[in-house]
């Protein structure tokens, strides 16, 4: 999977190759960032894996700092997390959540995650507790997340899950439990609900010193050039933006196509768990297939695509940008024809963009005042030195 992930990131195309014919029309707010605001930091894997210090472990508990290694996903509601009291043998080897006497509370809710298909391979059995969340340099006392107790049969990767769905949608709670970072912006702890990822591209270029980071609080002015293009979102909990324009150019020099009328799903998700590009429902990749003049399908049901396919999207946004990647995986070429870098999702009611797209921009994701104005937004990534330092933007990004 990680060699995969790493050749899908490098598939994205940096500039625009072919603006749309007709302009999008913005309507979000963008946010503004007040004058105290400040932000906590922490290193970020491979993938939007970060680490956060829970329960005993934490250092405001008294704890040594030990920390467990989450996925942020922004696809996801659930939080959970490897606890000490599991006993399976898939458990052994996870750095693990040790329960805080100062602010543990059970919440007597025992559940079962399902992801996937199901089945014993894809289910986890978590507890319900409030306890302590470390994040960088700020602490929440007591939060809500799951404690583990049982991993799907195939183990995880992972020492845990930290959904970043939102728990807020237009003032009201939509989600059974809000995340810490909701959480620490109604506590104060925080002073802007803004979660900020700086991840590095396998094809990336930097001086020594910068690395992947990931911030909550506001936006790092260090960490992008240009000012920041601010997506629509819809009221769900999850990050969706409603529609935009869509374009493709097929490749073997066919002219581009105004494609947004052609597709049936207008929306897009955006989710930092799926490792794939671009998911699209099995009726609109019928529809690209088409678009593209894709050769196929062989006898496994694949297709391939002119190695010179592209799609442009532009998201409504404040800045009105155009979003122009390749739709094959280069490296593939027989001929003329690549294998595609986007996939057929099933049934699904949206379009799904993954985290191989997200890494080639700096991604602000603002949950709003209690999901009031919430709204996504990219930066152009700064890959200079100057992204070693952090300074919160104040006002307007």
């Amino acid at each position: 999977m990680v060699a995969i992930r790493a050749l899908l990131a490098s598939l994205i195309a940096r500039d625009s190759a072919a603006p749309p014919i007709v302009r999008a029309t913005s309507s979000v707010v963008a946010p503004v960032f007040p004058a105290d605001s400040f932000l906590a930091e922490s290193s970020l894997g491979f993938s939007y894996h970060a680490t956060l210090s829970l329960g005993a472990d934490a250092k405001v508990n008294g704890g040594s700092g030990n920390t467990v290694q989450v996925l942020l996903d922004t696809g996801a509601s659930a939080d959970w997390v490897v606890w000490a009291g599991c006993t399976e043998s898939v458990c052994s080897g996870h750095n693990v959540y040790h329960p805080s006497q100062q602010h543990f509370r059970n919440l007597s809710i025992h559940e079962s995650l399902v992801y996937g298909d199901g089945g014993p391979a894809n289910t986890i059995s978590i507890w319900r507790v409030d306890d302590t969340v470390t994040f960088g340099s700020v602490s929440i006392p007591s939060t809500p997340f799951g404690a583990a107790d049982s991993l799907p049969s195939s183990g995880e990767s992972l020492d845990g899950n930290f959904g970043m769905a939102r728990a807020y949608c237009g003032g009201h709670l939509c989600s059974k439990y809000p995340g810490f970072v909701e959480t620490m912006y109604e506590s104060g702890i925080i002073k802007a609900p803004a979660l900020s990822f700086y991840q590095l591209a396998p094809d990336d270029v930097v001086p020594s010193g910068v690395q992947s980071s990931v911030a909550i609080g506001g936006v790092d002015r260090n960490k992008y050039i240009g000012t920041m293009d601010w997506f629509p979102l819809t009221d769900d909990s999850m990050w969706i933006i409603p529609n935009g324009l869509r374009y493709v150019t097929p490749g073997n020099n066919a002219p581009i196509v105004d494609a947004t009328k052609k597709f049936t799903h207008t929306s897009l998700t955006l989710d930092t768990g799926d490792p794939e590009l671009l998911g699209l429902p099995t009726n609109d990749w019928k529809t690209l297939v088409n678009l593209v003049g894709a050769q196929g399908p062989d006898s496994n049901g694949n297709y391939l695509f002119p190695c010179d396919a592209t799609m442009t999207l532009n998201f409504r946004g404040t800045q009105n940008r155009d979003y122009t990647f390749t739709l094959v995986d280069p490296t593939t070429a027989k001929g003329n024809y690549c294998s595609p870098a986007a996939n057929d999702a099933g049934n699904t009611k949206n379009w799904i963009m993954g985290s191989p797209f997200f890494d080639h921009y700096y991604t602000v994701w603002y949950f709003g005042d209690r999901g009031v104005h919430s709204t996504i937004g990219f930066g152009q990534k700064n890959l200079g030195a100057s992204a070693a330092q952090s300074t919160p933007v104040i006002g307007y990004a």
